[in-house]
């Protein structure tokens, strides 16, 4: 019994290195200085987690999810090879390949949650705390986190900054207030799970948080965030309730409201919000979006079938079509990039993934399946990170930044090791 305890313990160690892993080499993406260092890093994670099983001689369980991500990998390898530009599609097929091994040989596993959510919390404290501090200590920024980007980056940061707006240390706006929308989530998961004692704190961490998020002046992940909230809450806590729709309409008024109160109050806030009203004076609300679609669409129409060949859009050089910026919403440039079969095997395992989420987790707060009560927490987090990307994915492109998506894989490995935990647990009681 002490023996197989103790290699529970150093299974769990195994597990719990790799996922720092995972999210330090998440991290390092940003940095483009640093960047070459991420992939040895996502090397060494496959190599321990298959040496870790190799020598647990341990089988990988596999489900729909699973088969639905195969065909999607094949569908994407053809898309590379009759691409337009073959090397930026094989690039993007072999990272997909690698979080897709990933996320298989976490999937089956639950003994790394713990240590998925309070990793990524303190990385995203980071973030959100040296995005305060750059609004106060610019200067200071400047010499210590600027030189670690290149000079490209470096001008951007700038010209960000000298409008307020607050790239952290994760060199992009974007990618910053999605970091720290992943803290939100995993604040909110815990709040949400009804199962901690350290409320007072977890509150302060979101204040703290959200505070950054305004700090970054994105609009778009901060409606995100507050579907992310309102929907999961919905299918969470009151999946049972049967004034829930009434309730969750009261804290979107409540939250709306919120916002228009403090906004005069608060001036980093103001800005946000400014941003809805007149968006820095330009006429366009949409930032020159909707111009983007329609070249998407017009751009999809020509190769309706294969499309030009996954992850190529910005490098196409199009007279008439604006590509250098990606097509700003995920959909619309999948399909000119891998055609309508593409496309829909692509979304394919991401929608199941999504339905499976939600249906364990009603499962379990309406306590057909109370024994697993204690994955509460990191469902709920899994459940909103999906929604921020899906959202995201709306107003941008979160599957083609190769850091989100790892992101996404990790969280989305979650609701398949406890569905086949539940399944492996109904086979015990079957055999009784």
């Amino acid at each position: 019994m002490m023996i197989e305890k103790k290699k529970n313990i150093e299974n769990n160690r195994i597990v719990g290195v790799v996922v720092f892993l995972c999210f330090l080499s998440i991290q390092l993406m940003s940095i483009d200085t640093l960047s070459f260092m991420s992939v040895p890093f996502m090397l060494s994670m496959v190599g321990l987690l298959a040496l870790n099983m190799t020598l647990k001689r341990e089988n990988i369980p596999l489900v729909n999810g699973h088969l639905w991500l195969v065909i999607s990998f094949c569908i994407l390898f053809i898309s590379a090879l009759l691409s337009v530009n073959m090397q930026m599609s094989l690039q993007y097929v072999a990272y997909y390949i690698l979080y897709g091994l990933v996320f298989t040989l976490l999937s089956f596993k639950c003994n790394w949650y713990s240590t998925c959510l309070k990793t990524q919390l303190v990385f995203s404290l980071v973030h959100a705390v040296v995005t305060i501090l750059s609004s106060i200590y610019t200067s200071a920024y400047y010499s210590l986190i600027l030189p670690l980007y290149s000079p490209t980056i470096r001008g951007q940061i700038v010209y960000w900054m000298k409008n307020n707006n607050y790239p952290g240390v994760a060199g992009q706006i974007g990618t910053n207030s999605f970091f720290i929308s992943l803290g939100i989530s995993i604040t909110m998961a815990y709040l949400f799970s009804e199962r901690t004692k350290k409320k007072g704190t977890l509150i302060f961490m979101l204040v703290i948080f959200i505070y950054a998020l305004f700090l970054t002046g994105k609009r778009g992940l901060l409606i995100g965030n507050m579907v992310a909230i309102l929907v999961t809450w919905y299918f969470g806590p009151l999946s049972c309730k049967k004034t829930r729709i009434f309730k969750v309409f009261t804290a979107l008024v409540t939250m709306l409201t919120s916002l228009y109160f403090f906004s005069g109050v608060i001036p980093v806030l103001e800005q946000t919000i400014g941003r809805f009203l007149n968006n820095w004076g330009d006429a366009d609300f949409s930032s020159g979006r909707i111009d983007l679609f329609k070249d998407a669409w017009q751009l999809f129409s020509q190769k309706y079938v294969f499309g030009y060949g996954i992850n190529t859009y910005t490098t196409l050089s199009m007279e008439g079509f604006n590509t250098d910026a990606g097509a700003h919403n995920e959909l619309l440039q999948l399909l000119a990039e891998v055609g309508v079969i593409g496309t829909i095997a692509y979304f394919i395992p991401i929608i199941w993934i999504f339905m499976k989420t939600i249906s364990i987790l009603k499962n379990i707060f309406s306590k057909k399946i109370e024994k697993f009560n204690k994955y509460r927490p990191y469902l709920i987090a899994s459940l909103y990170v999906q929604i921020v990307i899906l959202f995201y994915s709306m107003i941008g492109n979160p599957f083609h930044y190769y850091n989100i998506l790892f992101v996404y894989m990790i969280f989305s490995a979650i609701p398949i090791g406890i569905g086949l935990e539940i399944r492996r647990e109904k086979r015990k009681e079957l055999l009784k």
